[in-house]
């Protein structure tokens, strides 16, 4: 979060027993207008995040405008930034940097730069080690428009990157790649998992050695809030067989409708212990007044409410609350669940948890 002392964003730590932030005084990155996705490695002890200056269009950059990875160690209570660290993981100010770690401990990032869904990764076992970016080797399919993003997550041997293209057929791609090949168009298999569906909003996760699927995601569709009669808006795609490289592996499950409060920015959470699936969205639940809601499912049979869902984060003075965000992992009955979100007119950050 934004350290207003610090004048640069620091790593914060949630106290559980009066929930209150506490800045933990380590600086992430002190560029203005930067966003972060963040990955914990609890094998490693070691804290990844990509920083990015934001951009509604990917775009070439110069040296220092790029994205750059910064990792932590922590003890004792304490994050410290590794030697060597930040470096720079592509060539592009971007509008989403997401990062991934393989089961052979090659990391990876996504983005879009100049219409094109990009990747990088590291070599050799070394995190500072990273090449030169590429577009995504599926062919055409990774030519995408200027508003579109990908994301990319680690699974069952694999790496998934899913994508949106907005610029023919409104579909969401998602590409598979298996832990230890090349990088060429024969290591990687593409494959339409939801259609139509366009808009640039994924949420995506994943499940190891588990019965109710692999790969799990929240994503926005191409329809419009006005559509009559009303469309799917939110939906969960899920990889219930397979590798996730075929359609048939692939099921669709709508969470909300066009005219259930106008929802954007869904993030999805995956409870191993209570055999549940979330979705936390902003919803206009006045009309215009922005509040973030969730919807909950079984994860064995997934099926959710009509409606706008129940409130979490609410309140009648910041009317402008949006951009949920919460882990990448799994949560359970140790974990807790929690969920930040901001208001950028007051400019406060606001959240709230599950116990």
């Amino acid at each position: 979060m934004w350290s207003n002392d610090g004048n640069a964003y620091h790593i914060f730590r949630l106290k559980w027993s009066d929930q209150s932030w506490e800045d933990t005084g380590v600086e992430l990155d002190d560029r203005s207008d930067t966003k972060a996705d963040a990955l914990w490695d609890a094998s490693s002890g070691k804290l990844y995040v990509v920083s990015h200056i934001w951009t509604q269009t990917g775009n070439s950059a110069s040296a220092g405008d790029r994205g750059e990875l910064f990792r932590y160690s922590y003890s004792g209570g304490v994050y410290s930034l590794d030697s060597g660290f930040p470096v720079e993981v592509n060539q592009a100010t971007t509008e989403a940097l997401v990062i991934a770690k393989d089961s052979t401990g090659t990391l990876w990032v996504t983005y879009v730069e100049n219409s094109k869904v990009m990747i990088n990764y590291t070599s050799g076992g070394d995190d500072t080690n990273w090449g030169t970016p590429i577009q995504l080797p599926v062919g055409s399919d990774s030519d995408v428009d200027s508003d579109d993003l990908s994301s990319i997550v680690s699974y069952d041997g694999h790496i998934g990157v899913m994508w949106s293209s907005q610029k023919s057929g409104a579909k969401m791609y998602f590409a598979v790649h298996k832990d230890g090949d090349g990088n060429t168009s024969n290591d990687w298999t593409s494959v339409s998992a939801y259609t139509p569906s366009g808009d640039d909003h994924i949420s995506l996760r994943s499940l190891q050695s588990d019965s109710a699927g692999k790969v799990f995601a929240a994503v926005k569709t191409s329809f419009s809030s006005s559509s009559n009669p009303p469309k799917p808006f939110m939906v969960v795609l899920a990889c219930t067989a397979g590798d996730c490289s075929t359609a048939n592996n692939w099921s669709a499950h709508t969470a909300y409708m066009t005219d259930e409060g106008n929802p954007t920015r869904p993030i999805l959470l995956l409870d191993t212990s209570n055999r549940e699936v979330y979705m936390f969205v902003r919803v206009q639940y006045d009309g215009s007044s922005g509040a973030i809601y969730y919807k909950k499912s079984s994860l064995d049979n997934i099926s959710f409410e009509s409606g706008l869902g129940t409130p979490f984060i609410k309140f009648a003075d910041m009317t402008k609350t949006n951009d949920p965000t919460s882990t990448k992992q799994t949560v359970n009955s140790s974990t807790e669940l929690v969920v930040l979100a901001s208001d950028r007119s007051k400019r406060y950050y606001l959240h709230n948890c599950i116990s």
